[in-house]
């Protein structure tokens, strides 16, 4: 059975203190992001609209759906690809559905109802927050999310790349939200098309720019 991934702690420790630091803040703008799309009401990503879906299963607000599916995600990854499991994947499994429903209560407190401009501007701030916080995970490198892990356990069992079945759980979380009642809309469809670019974008400006305002050593000694 694989190893856990223990790589952050080569770095030296300010490098540590920092990148744990930007990984929670990163949980933190995913939720948000999260929580603000669903209060708009205009679709969310795939993985939310199954988040969404499964809420409206259980019957339970979409934080707690998405812990539920995260956690059983998670125990998948620590028995089939520990080695994927780093410090940054407790941050981000753990808290999300707190900080998702966090989003969608600022959502509840502006008030916004049905003015239709003020929820498309919520819609573009809530899709800056989600992508640049999955810019911020894919620049520090300490650990995958769940729905990541479970895609690297599965090229690591075929000769088909990972991008193959990145889409393919994507595509299936989404036609699975749907069908549970999940909101598609179209946040959904500007997410699948424009998430792929602008989060590359995002984490290159990170590594380029953010990582060395701060002094942080990107490469890592695995």
């Amino acid at each position: 059975m694989s190893a856990y991934d223990t790589s952050i702690f080569k770095q030296p420790l300010p490098d540590i203190i920092k990148k744990i630091i930007l990984a929670c803040l990163a949980a933190i703008m995913i939720g948000i992001g999260i929580g603000l799309n669903t209060g708009a009401n205009f679709g969310n990503d795939p993985i939310s609209v199954f988040f969404d879906g499964l809420s409206k299963l259980l019957g339970t607000d979409i934080g707690t759906a998405s812990n539920i599916a995260n956690y059983t995600l998670f125990v998948v990854v620590l028995i089939f690809g520990r080695r994927y499991i780093n410090i940054g994947t407790f941050i981000y499994t753990l808290p999300l559905g707190n900080f998702i429903n966090m989003g969608v209560s600022i959502y509840e407190f502006l008030k916004i109802d049905n003015n239709v401009v003020l929820r498309i501007l919520c819609v573009v701030l809530a899709c800056i927050l989600l992508f640049f916080g999955i810019g911020i995970f894919i620049a520090i490198d300490i650990g995958v999310d769940p729905w990541t892990g479970c895609a690297l356990i599965l090229k690591d069992n075929t000769n088909k790349q990972y991008k193959v079945f990145r889409v393919g759980i994507d595509m299936s979380a989404l036609i699975v939200g749907f069908l549970l009642g999940g909101k598609v809309g179209v946040t959904t469809i500007a997410t699948a098309i424009l998430g792929g670019p602008i989060i590359q974008f995002m984490s290159e400006f990170i590594n380029n720019y953010i990582f060395r305002l701060f002094k942080i050593k990107i490469k890592i000694d695995k």
